[in-house]
């Protein structure tokens, strides 16, 4: 066998060798690289000679990589079986990280992560990292990948009955045809989203994000319920970073002091307290758009049009609707919200100051104190007929505005004679596009303050006793919803409905409260909520002591069908119906 200085000497003598990578790119065949990864798996020196010698035999111009490690591993095996899988760890099994670089093969990351991830105890870690690598140097591939090393682990442990490590250390995503699918084809679950790339990160980023809350934001028992159809667990891919949904805003606030729609003013322009009506239909946009980073449901404005009145002091009709037609327009093509849809809003106005808003102080341009609401009766009028007849008008094309929702409250101070010629325009606007919601405040339970945003959800003047508390800078924080036909299908009788009911109501209220505490958290410690966060005066301009938390349910008449054999016609079920209710 030749000596080590012999081979080189040889080397030297013979034709230059070009070795080809695994990257296409060729280099000269380097002995003292193939010798320092021999003595980096501590192969003894003699053998790392005759190691050498084998693979200067089989060299050719244009040899590769590979060919020249499966020749080192296939002498290193015939030495000690250790030492082969070491350099086969070291030298031929490369792992593409999800850092986007590519590493040798290391079986205590494998160890640590699972340490670090799971809280695993460092004996059962080492050994499902063992069991792992056992598995991956029986693969002939190129490079390993992250993910694949991921799920080979978690095969391990499912082997080893450890589930609940499982949950944690698994890895959430979405599989390589479907997001080709949603490229393709798009999605149509969202009937305000088109195709286009905003909707596709968003659906990519939506899928990551409910299994993240499937697997840690819930215990299992709610997952599973959620899972297997009892109830339904809205705005999953919200539950963890945006946890809080719907909001009616309080335009006072940025009439008074002006606006910073990050939150913070470090990442974007502050604007001060407005001074004109045109700047502050841009202000009303623009915080219906900043207020949908930091929520996944809709923005919505109550009294709006009598908390700007005092900004259209002085200007003519026609300015006054050339300001609101802005203001349409820019909510209609703000084509910038969540997955490049238009921002989900909604607009509550009046026919005329409300008997409870007449004495409340009023603020106009620069956030100066210019009387109270009871001085501006004729502007609130102007500003709701304007807005009227520019969603009666329509678009360029005469299609109607999507949004804002408009909302009209009918008030028993109101619904005189001196106010027909506005109501029958909102019922023009009623019977052309169907677009108009109304709020009946006539009876005496409603108080004098409620409010609705677009999905219907309603805050009212009953929590605290004060409108403004109750009504304003809050909203909605979640939904869960029933499965009651369900409920109908499992029940052999009347009391085990309400067992039923009562079991369902558990589920919804515990998963309520979670969704609260995250709420709680993402505004408090993890500061992702910058703009809900921002200081009013001392307090936070988000509420949420003062939120409402929401669990409707499904298919009342269904149920009943299914333990009646009639429905909600029939005086019986009927009867029973409300009492479930």
């Amino acid at each position: 066998m030749e000596k080590s200085s012999e081979i080189v000497n040889n080397l030297n003598k013979s034709v230059k060798i070009n070795v080809e990578k695994n990257n296409g790119i060729k280099e000269r065949f380097s002995y003292e690289k193939l010798l320092k990864s021999l003595v980096m798996v501590e192969t003894p020196f003699f053998e790392s000679d005759k190691i050498v010698a084998t693979v200067v035999s089989s060299l050719y111009d244009g040899i590769t990589t590979k060919e020249i490690k499966k020749i080192v591993h296939e002498c290193l095996e015939d030495i000690d079986g250790e030492i082969a899988n070491k350099y086969l760890a070291s030298t031929q099994l490369k792992v593409r990280t999800s850092r986007d670089t590519i590493e040798a093969f290391d079986l205590s990351k494998i160890a640590n992560t699972l340490i670090e991830e799971t809280g695993a105890s460092q004996e059962t870690a080492f050994e499902i990292a063992t069991e792992t690598w056992k598995e991956l140097k029986k693969l002939n591939v190129e490079y390993l990948t992250a993910p694949m090393i991921r799920e080979i682990v978690n095969t391990k442990l499912v082997e080893y009955g450890l589930e609940d490590l499982r949950s944690r250390y698994t890895r959430l995503g979405i599989p390589v045809y479907n997001i080709t699918s949603l490229i393709e084809n798009g999605n149509r679950d969202n009937a305000n989203m088109i195709h286009n790339p905003e909707s596709i990160h968003k659906h990519v980023a939506d899928e990551a994000l409910k299994q993240y809350a499937l697997l840690k934001m819930l215990p299992a028992n709610l997952a599973d319920a959620h899972m297997s159809g009892d109830i339904h667990i809205h705005d999953l891919e919200f539950f963890a970073g945006r946890p809080l949904n719907c909001m009616q805003h309080d335009i006072r606030t940025f009439i008074k002091y002006g606006l910073k729609v990050d939150g913070t003013g470090d990442h974007t322009s502050i604007a001060g307290a407005p001074n004109h009506m045109e700047t502050l239909m841009n202000h009303t946009g623009e915080i219906m758009l900043a207020a949908q980073q930091n929520m996944s449901g809709g923005q919505g404005m109550s009294l709006w049009n009598v908390f700007v009145a005092p900004f259209a002091r002085g200007r003519t009709y026609e300015e006054i609707k050339q300001s609101v037609q802005m203001l349409v327009y820019n909510l209609n093509m703000a084509y910038a919200a969540r997955g490049s849809q238009v921002p989900f809003t909604s607009m509550a106005l009046e026919f005329g100051v409300p008997n409870f808003l007449k004495d409340e102080t009023a603020y106009g341009p620069k956030g100066q104190v210019v009387g109270t609401y009871a001085d501006f009766e004729e502007e609130t009028r102007l500003i709701q007929r304007a807005f009227t007849e520019t969603l009666l008008e329509g678009d360029k094309e005469g299609k109607p505005h999507l949004f804002p929702n408009t909302i009209y409250t009918l008030r028993e101070e109101t619904m005189t004679s001196e106010y027909e010629d506005d109501i029958r325009l909102v019922h023009e606007l009623s019977a052309k596009y169907g677009s108009s919601y109304f709020v009946n405040m006539l009876a005496d339970y409603r108080g004098d303050m409620a409010n609705y945003m677009g999905c219907r959800t309603c805050l009212q003047d009953n929590w605290t006793g004060d409108w403004d508390q109750d009504c304003l800078r809050t909203g909605n924080l979640a939904y869960v919803t029933l499965n009651l036909p369900r409920i109908g299908y499992q029940s052999k009788d009347e009391t085990q409905v309400f067992e039923y009911l009562d079991e369902y109501m558990d589920l919804a209220t515990e998963t309520l409260m979670l969704r609260r505490e995250q709420g709680l958290k993402c505004l408090n410690d993890f500061h992702i909520l910058p703009f809900l966060k921002q200081k009013v005066a001392e307090d936070s301009y988000y509420r949420i002591q003062n939120s409402t938390l929401s669990f409707g349910f499904v298919g009342l008449n269904e149920m009943l069908l299914s333990l009646f054999g009639e429905g909600i016609e029939n005086p019986d079920a009927n009867k029973f119906g409300i009492k479930c209710l």
